[in-house]
């Protein structure tokens, strides 16, 4: 791994660390809720720096600090904005939608790697079923959208796993591997944060699961995004 990725990857786990320890501190408190959303926005403006060509990615990066903007700096306003989580799933629609645009493989996938969805698929159908009684109106199909497609993302960019076809040099297919599993954790987490009464309020062991596989996947997203070939 080139020197600059490393220092990337290293300066974000450290960062990673200092929102867990953060949360343990400060709970649900302005101070680190600002520091949240200042680290994404580093994250975005290291996309905006390094990614200046590829689109779709930058677009997908922008759409997380959009839902961020929601699901994190809302809370430090002294009423809370309505319908913030659908905004908040809304943004993330976008960005994996985004990512699809970005990933997904242009040659013909072969059927064995179509098994490979269904480890997701399993994951998703048990929370679905345990969270299905909280899930109403919008909320339901907005949910079920959003996992469809989160599921679909999940796959694509472990497509390492299952044999997809990639365009990444060295160890970059393997980074989007673990991203795309990261990512898919951390959103099974946010859904019951959403969506469960019982998961709705402030649980440090929820946040550190949250934010520690979040941040994370999205850094090695973008270490892997610096060495795509292709201008998608």
């Amino acid at each position: 791994m080139e020197k600059n990725k490393k220092l990337l990857l290293l300066a974000f786990l450290v960062l990673t660390v200092l929102i867990i320890l953060g949360r343990l501190a400060f709970a649900d408190t302005p101070p680190i809720l600002y520091f949240m959303y200042g680290v994404r926005v580093l994250l975005f403006l290291g996309a905006l720096k390094l990614l200046e060509r590829k689109r779709a990615l930058l677009l997908a990066f922008g759409a997380t600090l959009f839902s961020d903007f929601f699901f994190v700096l809302e809370k430090t306003f002294p009423a809370p904005l309505e319908s913030r989580e659908l905004w908040g799933m809304g943004g993330f629609i976008g960005a994996y939608l985004l990512l699809l645009l970005a990933f997904f493989p242009r040659t013909r996938v072969k059927a064995r790697s179509f098994l490979g969805l269904l480890p997701f698929l399993l994951v998703f159908a048990l929370v679905f079923r345990e969270l299905r009684p909280y899930a109403e109106g919008a909320f339901f199909w907005v949910a079920m959208i959003t996992g469809i497609i989160l599921i679909l993302t999940a796959w694509t960019l472990s497509g390492a796993f299952w044999g997809l076809p990639s365009t990444l040099p060295g160890l970059s297919p393997w980074f989007l591997a673990l991203a795309g599993l990261l990512l898919f954790a951390s959103d099974m987490v946010v859904a019951y944060s959403i969506f469960h009464p019982d998961f709705s309020g402030y649980l440090f062991w929820k946040e550190a699961l949250i934010w520690g596989t979040y941040v994370p996947g999205w850094t090695l997203i973008l270490l892997a995004s610096m060495d795509k070939e292709e201008k998608r």
